[in-house]
């Protein structure tokens, strides 16, 4: 009996029973009656309904969101890395499966799935070119890189897997960013990098305005705006870890991971760094080298003051 009602249960010893719930408690009487009419001790439970809230206006930006991945573990002349395949395909999973992104595939060896693995310097120039080529106007672009990093003469480089010990066959970073990231037609490009030496590159400081109470009309006039941005691993000219044998990810990767499935409201690039900058400090490595992460807009690229890359999460967060 609920509230000296007969219930009939199914085969499996089941019922169903609905109740009106509103934001008091509501209570619920439970006792079983048996075949001579004897009643079990009365359970009463009360429950409530949950407390919900309005419901935001859901941010749509137009265009389309690209993400372009890479990760090189098997090197020909470097040290193998453990990471960053591993790294490549969570990150590529992720925003794909939460925040709506397309995922870009190889131009060239389509059996290595659906992102760059194991890729050569051949390999990312192409695929970088032919993206800067097809994305339009209000499209943005989010490309991920871990692998080994080098330096020369203050700049910073990609090693792909066929680089050699010399520069001649690295991709300098600088490169990239002027020569393909800031003719590209996209409105936002974010180029995120998870290997040595990254932050040489040259970036001068967003000017993202802070958060204000108008939150949604502050983000649209963000989209507005073209940004070309740049998230490394470790500011300056530093060495980063691969693995710390705690996780099978980076520390970055997998901070990176853990604060994008937190998310269930639209996030800024800046507002991601932040949150990178503090999660980044539960590695007593890191902060025994003075390793941590550096954000900003790049420098001769034409990003515009207050634009951002912004996140915008299709459903509710993970833990």
């Amino acid at each position: 009996m609920v509230n000296d009602r007969q219930i009939n249960f199914d085969d499996e010893g089941r019922f169903n029973y609905s109740v009106s719930l509103d934001q008091r408690e509501t209570a619920l009487a439970l006792y079983v009656v048996d075949q001579n009419g004897r009643a079990s001790k009365q359970c009463v439970t009360k429950i409530r309904a949950k407390r919900t809230r309005d419901v935001k206006p859901q941010l749509r930006p137009s265009g389309n969101y690209y993400a372009l991945i890479i990760g090189n573990n098997d090197y020909a002349e470097w040290p193998d890395l453990k990471a960053p395949v591993d790294d490549a395909k969570a990150v590529a999973r992720l925003l794909h499966d939460r925040y709506g992104f397309h995922i870009i595939p190889p131009l060239f060896d389509k059996t290595r799935g659906q992102i760059l693995i194991d890729a050569t310097r051949d390999e990312i120039i192409d695929t970088l070119y032919k993206v800067r080529r097809e994305l339009k106007r209000d499209d943005r672009l989010l490309i991920y890189y871990a692998g080994h990093g080098s330096i020369d003469n203050g700049t910073a480089y990609w090693v792909p897997v066929n680089g050699k010990k010399y520069p001649g066959q690295w991709i300098a970073l600088d490169d990239i960013l002027r020569n393909i990231v800031k003719p590209m037609s996209a409105k936002h490009v974010l180029v995120i990098s998870d290997s040595c030496f990254a932050g040489a590159v040259a970036m001068t400081p967003p000017r993202v305005p802070p958060p204000g109470e108008r939150r949604e009309e502050q983000l649209r006039d963000i989209l507005r705006k073209r940004s070309r941005t740049v998230l490394v691993s470790a500011e300056g000219a530093k060495e980063t870890p691969d693995y710390l044998g705690v996780d099978r990810h980076s520390p970055f990767a997998q901070t990176f991971i853990k604060v994008l499935n937190r998310q269930s409201d639209p996030l800024l690039g800046e507002e991601l760094f932040k949150y990178l900058r503090q999660g980044m400090k539960a590695f007593p490595e890191l902060r025994y080298h003075g390793l941590r992460p550096g954000y900003k807009a790049i420098r001769g690229a034409d990003h515009e003051e207050g634009g951002d890359f912004v996140f915008v999460p299709q459903g509710p967060a993970a833990f």
